[in-house]
């Protein structure tokens, strides 16, 4: 006999570009009807043409917040989703599952719709020990209601898994998915760049070093400059900073540098995909000093290019995808000296061994991990 199609819902802010292909993927399984519920307009990525994903624009006030890591001494600016239909949005659907993102207001109320319709709740995850350590008050109240409540969690890597296993949660509630990119698309277009050409056109010399990202204050760009400000002179004249993005900080930033006096730095502002992947296959190292980030994509990118990573300690994909996998080094971006001697010894390290490595681990970070985290959920939850 065939099974009925399932109906779920997933609520979240907005689906970034590098997490698309995965609803893509669950969009065209037959067995299942897939509503999305954004909560900020004009922020998701939706596909066109026949596989075009059901979206659904919920409302809701989006409030900035910002959360001060205190043990990082820095910043993050975030939004505080308040649902406003979302009960009612939610019961017009009918859902036999609802996956709601973070641990607010919005799966608050996902979980009483839930209750009233007597289906599973779905907490979705990004959280690692190192971002949650600032949040605190009633950030905590309600985790300490919704946790214990959660039929299952679906996280994005191993490090969101370990922080709600520090709430007791058993590993048995929790599927695990990955922070992937399109490991494929950055492999073929660093393979296609002209590396030599590149390199000539920037002025790039001796080991490149590659930072990405937006320029604001909880990226660690001015503890990068410092670092580098602390390397010999000889070797800042023969090797090269390469800073890609733009943001708030730049302005600041370029002044760090001229008053540090530092020599080869270039800030070569926003690039397109494809050109970062140039940039990347022109690159001998990335480098990424993040003090706040649950992940960091940049990293996977650089390491599906073939490139190895200083990355810091802060970040969820120094704890996946680095620590301990051959394909890098974990930093403390806040311990000036040592950050400056990582520095220092890459300068003349062998890279050879670590870019092999890099795309070796890359390859089992990728999509349907996710997809098929979210299938064997969806199977365990929904099928009587």
């Amino acid at each position: 006999m065939r099974k009925r199609k399932r109906f779920i819902a997933v609520l979240t802010n907005r689906i970034p570009d590098y997490r698309r292909p995965v609803f893509e993927a669950l969009h065209k399984d037959p067995s299942i009807s897939l509503r999305i519920f954004l909560s900020q307009k004009g922020e998701g990525c939706v596909s066109t043409g026949k596989d075009a994903l059901s979206i659904h624009h919920a409302r809701a006030i989006n409030l900035p917040w910002t959360t001060k890591h205190a043990s990082v001494a820095t910043r993050q600016q975030e939004y505080l989703a308040i649902p406003l239909l979302q009960h009612f949005e939610l019961a017009s659907y009918k859902p036999d599952l609802i996956i709601s993102g973070e641990f607010g207001l919005r799966s608050l109320s996902a979980w009483f719709t839930a209750r009233l319709l007597r289906v599973p709740l779905v907490l979705w995850s990004e959280e690692t020990s190192a971002a949650a350590r600032a949040k605190g008050g009633l950030r905590l109240l309600v985790r300490r209601f919704l946790i214990p409540r959660a039929k299952a969690f679906l996280v994005l890597g191993r490090p969101a898994a370990d922080y709600l296993q520090s709430w007791g949660v058993p590993i048995s509630k929790i599927y695990v998915g990955a922070q992937a990119v399109d490991n494929g698309f950055w492999l073929e277009e660093s393979g296609k760049s002209d590396r030599a050409r590149i390199r000539q056109e920037m002025g790039l010399t001796g080991t490149t070093f590659v930072a990405v990202g937006r320029l604001v204050e909880l990226k660690g760009f001015d503890l990068l400059l410092n670092a580098w400000a602390g390397i010999p002179k000889d070797l800042q004249k023969r090797h090269t900073l390469l800073i890609i993005g733009e943001g708030a900080e730049r302005e600041r930033l370029e002044a760090q540098a001229n008053r540090l006096h530092i020599a080869r730095v270039i800030f070569a502002g926003h690039k397109s995909l494809a050109e970062l992947a140039g940039m990347y296959a022109a690159a001998d190292v990335l480098v990424f000093p993040s003090l706040v980030d649950v992940w960091g994509m940049v990293v996977n990118e650089a390491m599906a290019c073939g490139v190895p990573v200083l990355a810091s300690r802060y970040a969820g994909a120094s704890q996946e995808l680095i620590d301990g996998t051959g394909a890098g080094e974990v930093i403390d971006p806040l311990d000036g000296e040592a950050f400056s001697k990582a520095l220092e010894r890459w300068c003349s390290a062998d890279l050879s061994t670590m870019r092999t490595r890099a795309r070796e681990v890359i390859e089992n970070c990728n999509f349907n991990v996710t997809v098929n985290a979210i299938r064997r959920l969806i199977q365990d939850l929904t099928d009587k």
